[in-house]
């Protein structure tokens, strides 16, 4: 499942950091709310 998130921004670039954050936010919104502190 964080694949696909790593795979819709590609190469990781901090520029695309927050579109993986947002990609994470919409996967933990469907399952329960768990805080993992990603750098």
């Amino acid at each position: 499942k964080y694949k696909k998130c790593i795979k819709k921004i590609g190469p990781w670039l901090i520029e695309n950091f927050n579109i993986y954050k947002q990609c994470l936010s919409n996967l933990f919104k469907k399952k329960k709310k768990k805080k993992k502190k990603i750098k």
